[in-house]
């Protein structure tokens, strides 16, 4: 399962759709990939153009100063691998809306009930729950 990690953000200037970014160092305030992640972990990612209104969603494994853009969960090509035009990007770890939708509601472990395609928030402690049961408590 891919993971999760605070304040990951970080920029490149990779071209094309090549499934490897090298990456140029955290934004300023947030961490890099290798130190939020962890080299060899995987994570979801979202990576934008900062211009050209091209982005993409995606899991990916982390390099000491790469990411491999293995599977692309949403973009704006149709769900395809993005072909990059020149320019910064941003990248960084988020939760794609899939995942959320489909697989996990949040709850403080009080009584909830869940549709299919629906997110719950409950009071300000959050746990994520399987959606494969309709009621909790």
């Amino acid at each position: 399962m891919p993971l999760f990690a605070d304040r990951v953000k970080e920029s490149t200037i990779t071209e094309g759709s090549s499934g490897i970014v090298d990456l140029l160092g955290s934004t300023s305030g947030f961490v890099t990939f290798a130190d939020g992640v962890g080299v060899g972990g995987v994570c979801y990612y979202s990576m934008s153009q900062q211009v050209e209104g091209e982005w993409e969603v995606g899991v990916g494994t982390v390099g000491s100063d790469t990411i491999t853009r293995d599977l692309v969960l949403a973009s704006s090509n149709n769900g395809a691998l993005v072909n990059f035009s020149a320019g910064v990007k941003d990248i960084f770890v988020t939760i794609p809306a899939e995942y959320l939708n489909n697989e996990v509601v949040e709850t403080d472990h009080r009584e909830v009930t869940a549709i299919y395609n629906a997110s719950v928030l409950i009071s300000n402690q959050l746990n994520f729950v399987n959606l494969r049961q309709e009621t909790w408590g």
